[in-house]
This record gives structure tokens, sequence and C-alpha cells, in this order.
């Protein structure tokens, strides 16, 4: 494996990631959890009821889930009810702690496993279902103490005593749920959050610090699929944010230069954003146009816009073969459109004479709202 990957596009290009691998993969594990949870069945039997059924769900849910979040839905009326039948232990530091001493690893590994699955896949129906991001963030913050609690209370315990949760790979993965949700909190201005901007960035860096100091290891067998679930998408996520982070403030400079700079490192991480995600991944053309935003904002050269525009001309037919049915297909393929429209436009002025590559060009759409445009700037 190429260990030039302390970044996600390294990894891709040396393996020739898809997100096929990881939205098949993804769909299967969350599909086999689902169908094991539709065969619990309740028993009447005194004094209380029994449930029987395949085990399991818990476990192949949310790793569907942490895999790849795009394949969660509900396909029956009773989902919701099935999977809370399906538990969630209230284990606690120091209640693992004395368990462990009475009864050993082979029962404390899956109480923990149990209640840490449990409190994710509640922290991600709280955000997809409800959409209630901070009761999400309760739960994922309480994850994230466990799992750390964990690692460093039983540093010198093998994986295969202490359980794959402690692992620095799913670890990642709990904590990109957290920033995403966080991201959410912020994105939508929710009230009484006592969170702030600041923590986002933090979390961004860190995660990105973190991917990039801890790659697959040399000469390991790992599956395409976990590779992109818990290196490749968690750096491409807090890139992204971050390029969202430095676009709110370039929106609300007070002047032209602090803007420009702003717009330019949002510019920037959504590019590093786009570049890290598979070619054929829905999330690397909508990144790139974002970035042309970026760009226009900036007073950016055509040249340099239209460079974007055929970076996503050539990803653009590679992710309708996978993702031209998902749900935020409608809304990317907008702004895809958009940015066809205007590299169509300043051809055609530029076959004309009337603009060069060398050119501020802007959409006219964007005209009354350019609050830093200068006087070259050429709407079109």
């Amino acid at each position: 494996m190429d260990q030039s990957g302390s970044n996600g596009e390294g990894l891709i290009q040396a393996q020739r990631l898809s997100s096929g691998f990881v939205i098949l993969e993804a769909y299967r594990e969350f599909k086999e959890g689902v169908d094991s949870m539709k065969m619990l069945e309740q028993r009447p039997g005194p004094p209380q009821l029994h449930w029987w059924g395949k085990t399991g769900a818990l476990v192949d849910i949310s790793n569907g889930i942490m895999k790849d979040s795009r394949v969660f839905r509900i396909d029956s009326d009773d989902w919701i009810e099935k999977y809370n039948k399906e538990g969630g232990a209230n284990t606690v530091k120091d209640q693992a702690l004395q368990r462990l001493k009475r009864e050993g690893w082979h029962s404390v590994r899956p109480a923990l496993a149990t209640t840490v699955r449990a409190w994710i896949m509640c922290g991600f129906m709280a955000i997809t279902i409800t959409k209630r991001a901070t009761v999400a963030m309760e739960y994922y913050s309480r994850v994230i103490d466990i799992l750390e609690w964990g690692r460093r209370t039983w540093a010198n315990v093998p994986k295969i005593d202490r359980g794959v949760i402690f692992e620095l790979s799913f670890i990642r993965g709990a904590k990109r749920l957290r920033l995403n949700a966080l991201h959410e909190i912020l994105a939508s201005k929710v009230k009484d959050s006592h969170y702030i901007r600041e923590n986002l960035v933090e979390w961004c860096r860190d995660l990105i610090a973190e991917t990039d100091a801890n790659p697959p290891a040399q000469g390991t067998e790992i599956d395409p699929s976990t590779i992109l679930a818990f290196w490749v998408y968690p750096k491409g996520d807090a890139l992204a944010i971050l390029g969202w982070h430095h676009m709110q403030l370039g929106l609300a400079a007070e002047d032209a230069e602090d803007a420009n700079a702003k717009f330019t490192e949002s510019a920037r991480y959504y590019i590093k954003a786009a570049h890290t995600f598979p070619e054929d991944d829905e999330k690397r053309p909508y990144y790139l146009k974002v970035a042309i935003e970026a760009y226009w904002f900036q007073n950016k050269p055509l040249d340099d816009v239209l460079l974007l525009t055929a970076g996503i001309s050539h990803c653009f037919p590679k992710v309708l073969g996978l993702w031209e049915h998902s749900a935020t297909m409608k809304e990317m393929a907008q702004n895809v459109v958009q940015a066809f429209e205007f590299a169509f436009i300043c051809r055609e002025a530029i076959d004309k004479g009337e603009i060069s590559m060398k050119d501020i060009v802007k959409p006219k759409s964007l005209k009354r709202t350019d609050r830093w445009a200068t006087p070259a700037v050429k709407y079109v």
C-alpha cells in the first residue's frame, strides 16, 4: 500500500478507489442489519416478555451508517419500533472496570460495544429523522468520551480482547459523525447552542492531522470500503467544512482585502476536499462548484474558473453512473448545470472577442450582490 497516502488523493490514486466500493459495502451491512432486526419476535411468557430472533443487527446497522450514511433509509412503518427493541446498554466507565474484574473481557467487550453502537445510532437517528442535531451531539460526544477513555485505559490490551471500537479508525468514524453534526448546528444557526465556530475549526484540524499521522499500516490487507470510510471520507469532510468556515468569514468581511483572503482559503479547502473524494463520488463536482463560487467572490480570472469547470466536466459522467438517483442529486445537478452554462456562455463570448481568458468574468446573477467587484469585472 502506498504510504504517500497521508492524504486521501494519494490513497485513491494508488488503489484506484471508487465511491462504489464503500456505498455497496455499507449498503450490504446496513441491509443485513435491518433484515436481522426484522426477524426479532416478541413472545409472551411469564413473568415477562421475551425477544427471539437473530442478533447482531446493531453491529451491522451501525457499521453501515459509519461507512456511508447515505445508505440509511426507513422501509417500513415499524422501523424505529423494531430498532428500539434491538437494545442499548447503560454501561459507563466505572461499571466497565468493575465488570472487567468480575467477569473478564468476554463480558465487558460486547457490553461496551453495544453501548457505544446504540449511542451512535441514537445520535444518527436524532439528526436524520427528528432533525435534532444538538441531541445527536450529546450522543456522539458521549461515544467519543468513552472511546478515548477506553483507548487510554487499555492501551496495552490487544484488539482481540478490548474490541474494535477502541481502534483509531473507529474513533475517527465517530468523530466524523460528531463533526458533521456540529456543522449542521452552526450552519442552521440552532438556538441555545454552546458550541462556536472555533470548536468546529479545531475538530476539523485535529481530524485531518490525526488521519494524516495514522495512514493504513503498510503490508496489511484493508478492503477499499474501509480505507474510504475511515481514512479518505473523514478527511474530505473536514476539508470541506473548513472551506465552508472560510466562506462564511469572507461573506462577513468588512473590507475587500480581508474578504479576498478568506475566499482564497475557502476555494483552497474546497478544491482539496473535492480531490480527496473519488472521481465518481457526488461530492467531488459539488465541492468544485462551491470553489468556483469562491473564485467569483475573490475576482479570480476566467482561466482559473474554467479549469474548475473542466474538472467538473471530467468527473460528472462518472458520478452519474453511481449517484444519479441519490437524495442530493437534484440540488447538486442544478449547481453543476450552472457551472456548465457559465462555461458555455464564456466560450461563446471568447469566440466573439468580447472577453478573454485573463478577464474577471462572473454570472449576471451575481451583479446586484457582488460586494467586492472591481470596475474590471465583466458579467455574462
